[in-house]
């Protein structure tokens, strides 16, 4: 069975400035979310998603506008710091990235618009921008999670794909070597591979050795040193 390629794809969110505002509240909500989470993980000693999901779920739900796949997935997130780093309260600042899966982000079939979900409710639409190269691997590739980042006033999705292993070309045929002295090698395709180059290298090695190159360079006087 062939192995697939995970690949991220960065690709630029354009969208009209009430969307992105909405998308920019989806965001600190989610954080703020994380901040509580992160805290209760830290006071009690979780890390496992399921013991943050089984204390916390519910909390954010009263505290937060979060939609629950939000809350699912900053559980997910909060859990994976702390499984790295359990001795640590880590805080998540504002603008940190969310985390998008299937279910609440659809791409179009061209892959150049996104729909993402915002709180309280509702959707919001932005058009993708990246290099053709990229657009083309996203549309053949199986879709995975995202992380929407937020730097110097815009937004990037960074998208995760699983993209078919290139198929790897079987060798024909066989090549022996016999190896010497004066020929380096005599392959059994009749090619000679004489040593002359090598014995060139040697002899410029013996009448300029690293050493003697050495010496002139420190030896030379800078014009700045001349009178």
């Amino acid at each position: 069975m062939r192995m697939g390629v995970h690949l991220s794809i960065k690709a630029k969110l354009v969208m009209a400035s009430s969307a992105a505002q909405e998308l920019k509240s989806t965001m600190e909500e989610f954080n703020r979310a994380c901040n509580t989470l992160s805290e209760l993980a830290f006071q009690r000693d979780l890390h496992r998603k399921y013991d943050i999901h089984h204390e916390g779920y519910r909390l954010i739900r009263q505290e937060t506008n979060l939609p629950a796949q939000h809350v699912i997935n900053a559980i997910a997130k909060v859990s994976a710091v702390y499984t790295r780093d359990q001795n640590k309260w880590h805080q998540f600042k504002s603008h940190s990235s969310v985390r998008y899966d299937a279910k609440s982000m659809t791409l179009s079939q061209d892959c150049q618009t996104a729909s993402l979900t915002v709180c309280p409710k509702g959707r919001v639409t932005g058009r993708l921008q990246m290099s053709a190269r990229m657009l083309k691997q996203l549309c053949q590739g199986e879709l995975g999670s995202a992380e929407l980042v937020y730097r110097k006033g815009n937004f990037y999705l960074h998208i995760s794909i699983t993209i078919p292993a290139p198929g790897v070309k079987q060798p024909q045929g066989s090549l022996g070597a016999d190896l010497g002295f004066n020929r380096v090698a005599v392959t059994s395709d009749n090619k000679f591979h004489t040593a002359k180059n090598i014995r060139h290298k040697k002899s410029c090695y013996k009448r300029y050795p690293p050493q003697k190159i050495l010496l002139q360079k420190d030896e030379t006087i800078s014009p700045g040193q001349r009178q």
